[in-house]
């Protein structure tokens, strides 16, 4: 384990209280033991409801992890967890070089695969839009959510009405 590593776990730690209260109800990828398994029952629980003519939708978002902008991260992460801003601004505010054999390539967004941080970071970054989400059922496991309701309700996830794919 390298010394950023071991950092970022020691950091992480004393925050856990706070992205618990900050994220839950509808991220329990962060902080919340058995996360994946509270959204299989909310899952269940909502689709076995008696008289249920509802809909659901199981979201995966591509390439998340790799995907989200640092300069979001970077403002949730000033915003949220300013004791340790310094530290993440540091890891994230310039581009990140990967190495295989004599190859690099920089990598100026997403999360650094293998950053204790990374899926908090994650969470943060995409909890504002998340959180927004009006359904009955909203529930994430950091990239992956199930957000469910009635027909007329979930209308507005159509493809056609953003201009792209679901």
């Amino acid at each position: 384990m390298h010394l950023p590593t071991l950092v970022a776990k020691v950091c992480l730690r004393p925050f856990i209280p706070r992205f618990h209260k900050l994220l839950l109800p509808s991220q329990v990828g962060v902080s919340t033991p058995l996360g994946c398994e509270a959204v299989v029952h909310a899952t269940r629980y909502f689709m076995d409801q008696p008289h249920n003519d509802k809909v659901l939708l199981k979201l995966d978002v591509k390439n998340a992890f790799n995907s989200i902008r640092r300069d979001t991260v970077l403002q949730e992460a000033h915003k949220h967890l300013p004791e340790i801003y310094p530290f993440i601004c540091d890891c994230y505010s310039s581009k990140t070089s990967l190495f295989h054999g004599n190859f690099s390539l920089d990598s100026a967004t997403g999360v650094q695969q293998g950053d204790p941080l990374g899926p908090a970071l994650f969470a943060l970054a995409i909890h504002e839009v998340a959180s927004k989400i009006k359904a009955d059922l909203n529930i994430w496991y950091l990239d992956d959510g199930c957000v469910g309701g009635d027909p007329q309700t979930m209308y507005w996830w159509r493809p056609t009405d953003r201009g792209g794919d679901p």
